[in-house]
């Protein structure tokens, strides 16, 4: 596998520089502002002069002549003028300008020592093989047109690249740049022997016999002493041989085999290396030739030439390569090559939800470059708690574990991140392209608490901003009345004491309240809670409804109305106070649910615990108390009537457990008890004879006849 190269995005040195010719490039320096001095490094065609000037003079009149990188040692704003003569006596020039504003202090010795020995030399030297260990706390990009930074790491050039290359480097600390140049070469040396033949092979195919003291013969014709070029067919083998001029029959013959002509190819080895092979005979071997070429191997002959260079770098160019067969050169061929290390940019996410805080479903889109393939992983946490909360407020959210799921690719629809009924979840989105290339980009991450149900009420916020979140809670039912009808489910947490608003508050939604910490709603004398096509889950909590002032309150004979709803209440104290007549639960096409509650309702003439028409009621393990001058704990017509392992209490002058019209009914294992304990003349649970009594036993009495 290949080393650490990962992040890198490099410029290839030839790319161009307005106002010099094709064949000149200035590496360095380059505009903007710099915290090291700059050094000038100048990439020119052979035979072409440079001249350079950074006081604001004609470079050509009173310059300095460039004759290899050179440091300007000047600070401040700089004008640096280049003057390039080219070998036919054309002149061009370009000024650049750029500020060096020096650093002196560094973040930690780590990156004081790394950026040291970049840029104490004029060019850093860099070999092949060589790791160059960039601090995790830097960034760094490759030549002078990237705008894509990637994080410190470790970084090689595989050590069988020939390539010899100098590539500008610019590193910073999230406030200063540094910039520098890299001569990257290569350690070796490949072979040097030359073959000495009485012939020359120009283009392949033309030879020149040069020695006039010989004579010679091709593939066994007759034998011919030197004069004009002969052209070989190259797609075959021949053999050339020579002797003295002087023939005798022991003259001793020498031959040289000339190989038909080879190919060159490109290939990407397994270490993602690229190699320029030899496709021909074992002989040949290569080495870069006279003509102008942008790159360059090192000095010999090679069979094969590696290519490479630091990940994030794309280089690409024409090798002009000089063939030789057993020492005796035979022509030049050129190949191309690209070799692409540069990673696509991060992928883009964008989403519906610019809070780290989400109410509704998170959608979640990428973009990334043409042609570049995005993956994606979500991770997601646990239920969090109010300590989790607390740990985010304080570290953020990557303080918080995550479960990651699997990377898949992404089409154009993205995904959704959805709540989760029970509690808020969060979720962290990791996503990374991979280019044509296979290279692989740093990731992005987004992160979200999503939580569509779940708000909070505490008596005691002093929330400013409060939006019903762990840490922002309510103070009272009225941040979150219109929230919980607005979408199909809400959970509240309630913790301490809140007092609903006057008149009607309507539940219009499926809505959960769990209570903490003595939770307890007050309901107010003239208000009454409606469940409306709807269900109300309520758990450990108090609710305690007041009875009218005669003088200042409007009175209301309700506290629970349901319309086609539920109700399902555990651990529950339901206290129902009423000026005259009262009745805590009142069901219409609905069902009622308690298990483990208390419910009491007072009143001064009747008081009914529940009144119910065409509904289900199930009462199991709870306490049910009624006072009042007439005192019913159930009215039930139609519907179903489930009453188990319940204590059940009248108070009053008259009483009854239950009223029973039209009901199927199952009543067991209760206490019935009548006070003050006097024979009152009355059933416990009363029946019409519509009612089905499907199980009735195990009920003890006190005060019924």
């Amino acid at each position: 596998m290949r080393k650490n190269l990962f992040f890198l995005i490099v410029l290839s040195v030839v790319s161009s520089v307005a106002g010099l010719s094709a064949a000149a490039v200035i590496l360095s320096p380059v505009p903007g502002t710099w915290a090291n001095r700059q050094p000038l490094v100048l990439q020119m065609a052979p035979g072409d002069e440079a001249f350079y000037s950074y006081s604001g003079t004609d470079p050509l009149e009173s310059g300095f002549a460039y004759d290899g990188p050179v440091l300007i040692d000047a600070a401040g704003t700089v004008k640096l003028r280049v003057a390039v003569v080219s070998g036919d006596s054309t002149t061009t020039e370009t000024t650049i300008e750029y500020t060096v504003s020096e650093q002196d202090s560094f973040s930690s010795s780590d990156e004081e020592t790394f950026i040291t020995k970049m840029t104490a030399p004029v060019v850093y030297e860099y070999t092949s093989g060589e790791s160059l260990a960039i601090p995790q706390t830097l960034a760094y990009r490759f030549g002078n047109d990237s705008q894509t930074w990637i994080k410190g790491r470790t970084i090689s050039v595989s050590r069988k690249s020939l390539l010899n290359r100098l590539v500008p480097f610019t590193i910073t600390d999230g406030s200063s740049l540094w910039h520098v140049v890299i001569h990257a070469s290569s350690p070796q040396i490949g072979l040097l022997s030359r073959q000495d033949v009485p012939f020359t092979i120009s283009r392949w195919k033309t030879v020149v016999f040069t020695n006039q003291k010989l004579i010679y013969s091709i593939d066994g014709a007759d034998w011919k002493p030197a004069g004009n070029p002969v052209e070989l067919d190259r797609s075959v083998r021949h053999m050339i041989r020579w002797q003295s001029v002087a023939y005798e029959a022991g003259n001793p013959v020498q031959y040289y085999v000339v190989p038909p002509e080879p190919g060159l190819a490109v290939h990407t080895n397994s270490d993602a290396e690229t190699e320029i092979q030899i496709q021909g005979d074992d002989s040949y071997m290569a080495g870069t030739s006279g003509a102008a070429s942008s790159s360059y191997i090192s000095a010999g002959l090679f069979r094969t030439i590696g290519l490479d260079t630091f990940y994030g770098d794309t280089v690409s160019g024409t090798l002009n390569l000089s063939l030789w067969s057993d020492g005796v050169y035979q022509g030049e061929l050129s190949v191309p090559y690209r070799i692409d290390r540069q990673p696509p940019s991060p992928p883009g996410l964008q989403t519906n939800i610019h809070t780290l805080f989400a109410r509704k479903p998170v959608k979640v889109t990428f973009s990334g470059e043409k042609d570049a393939k995005i993956y994606s992983a979500v991770s997601k946490s646990a239920l969090l708690t109010n300590d989790d909360f607390k740990t985010i407020a304080v570290s953020g959210t990557d303080s918080i574990k995550t479960t990651a799921g699997p990377y898949t690719e992404q089409g154009v629809t993205g995904l959704t991140l959805d709540g989760d009924p029970q509690g808020a979840i969060l979720y962290r989105v990791t996503a990374y392209a991979v280019d044509a290339a296979e290279n692989k980009s740093e990731s992005s991450t987004y992160s979200v608490i999503v939580d569509e149900y779940n708000y909070y009420v505490a008596a005691d916020s002093k929330a400013a901003d409060a939006d019903g979140s762990v840490l922002k809670p309510f103070k009272d039912f009225s941040g979150c009345a219109a929230i919980i009808n607005s979408q199909r489910f809400a959970r509240i947490h309630l913790k301490g004491s809140v007092t609903l608003p006057a008149g009607d508050t309507v539940f219009a939604a499926n809505c959960e309240i769990v209570g903490t910490d003595d939770a307890r709603i007050s309901i107010p004398a003239g208000a009454s809670v409606i469940l409306r096509s709807a269900s109300l889950s309520a758990s450990d909590i108090i609710f305690e409804k007041k009875a009218a002032d005669e003088e200042t309150d409007k009175n209301s004979d309700k506290m629970f109305v349901l319309e086609h709803a539920v109700a399902d209440f555990t651990g529950c104290e339901i206290i129902g106070k009423f000026t005259g007549n009262g009745t805590v639960f009142t069901a219409y096409t609905s069902v009622i649910n308690l298990n483990n509650c208390g419910l009491t309702a007072q009143a001064d003439s009747y008081a009914a615990g529940i009144s119910s028409n065409d509904s289900k009621i199930t009462v199991e393990k709870s306490r049910i108390s009624t006072i009042a001058d007439t005192s019913v704990n159930f009215s039930v017509q139609q519907g179903s009537f489930v009453l188990r392992s319940t204590n059940c209490k009248v108070v009053g002058r008259l009483g009854r457990i239950a009223e029973l019209v039209g009901t199927r009914c199952r009543i067991t294992d209760n206490t019935f008890t009548a006070e003050p304990d006097k024979k009152s003349g009355t059933s416990a649970v009363w029946k019409d004879k519509s009612v089905v009594t499907l199980d009735e036993k195990g009920n003890r009495l006190s005060g019924f006849k």
